[in-house]
């Protein structure tokens, strides 16, 4: 087993691109958002391992590197149709078939899933291990409970500066903290979930989402719902939108934004309440303890 830093950078807005374009012409845009991908790994000194449909895997000796070239792609397709999300994670893994497997593989896949359009997520071991200068790039965006790792990870972004996707971080002085437990209760047709502080719940077409809705109208990772030290959030990634009625309010529709849930509410991805075709996911958010820190 070896250890090195796993970057895996993923193309969004490629569904949308065949739709205007048609298939030979979104194919070769893609084709070439890859190779210039693969122009940014070599020039970085990392190692281009695989590309699976709209993304690469590559191998670089320290996450320093690793980030350099994941900034330089984000500002190589800033102004793109197509816009690059990237996951970044250290570890030992296992050399197979010209291929790589083992935990910082499926972290980083992980991590580059969550990620929005124009946007970094590095591990906790990754951040660590940054120079100051490129520490002082990043913003921590809490604990968060990754599908298949028994332990939570802290995980740090990097947005591209003009990304209309930026995290909103509010700092309050220590006496105004109030530690909460909220928790969100969801629910679609007979089945039910319960998403806990820290827990992520993915929403999509593709079959690794929390909940897989195999829907012509559904994104592969159309949303994720997460709850953060007391906030529950619904973030949209999709090119068709998710509306949402929170609490006693009218439908709002949101894309490729993120939304506070409260109270009681119902969300429909894709298409509206109203369609035939929707499939409305229940949600009800509840707070069972508040306190001051000791």
């Amino acid at each position: 087993m070896t250890a090195a830093c796993v970057l895996i950078a993923d193309i969004s807005g490629s569904t949308p691109l065949y739709e205007k374009l048609g298939n030979t012409a979104a194919l070769a845009e893609i084709n070439r958002c890859l190779e210039s991908l693969k122009e940014v790994i070599s020039q970085t000194g990392g190692e281009f391992v695989s590309s699976k449909g709209d993304d690469v895997l590559a191998l670089f000796d320290g996450p320093n590197n690793a980030l350099t070239a994941s900034i330089e792609m984000l500002r190589r397709h800033a102004e793109d149709v197509l816009s690059i999300h990237a996951g970044i994670y250290w570890g030992e893994m296992v050399h197979s078939n010209e291929n790589v497997y083992g935990k910082p593989v499926y972290t980083a896949a992980r991590l580059a899933s969550l990620a929005k359009p124009g946007e970094v997520l590095l591990g906790d071991q990754c951040f660590q291990m940054l120079s100051p200068e490129n520490k002082a790039m990043l913003t921590p965006i809490g604990t968060l409970h990754l599908k298949g790792k028994p332990k939570p990870t802290e995980v740090h972004s990097y947005v591209q500066v003009g990304s209309a996707f930026v995290h909103t971080v509010t700092m309050h002085p220590r006496a105004m903290r109030i530690e909460r437990d909220s928790y969100a209760l969801l629910s679609c047709g007979d089945r039910k979930w319960r998403i806990s502080e820290g827990e992520i719940f993915t929403i999509g077409r593709a079959e690794d989402c929390t909940f897989s809705l195999p829907e012509a109208w559904v994104s592969r990772q159309h949303a994720r719902l997460t709850v953060t030290r007391g906030l529950v959030e619904l973030v949209d990634h999709s090119s068709t939108g998710s509306f949402v009625i929170n609490g006693d309010q009218s439908e709002i529709e949101i894309c490729r934004q993120s939304i506070a849930l409260t109270g009681a509410g119902s969300i429909s991805l894709g298409v509206p309440h109203s369609e035939p075709a929707a499939m409305p996911i229940s949600f009800e958010i509840a707070e069972i303890r508040a306190r001051p820190p000791a």
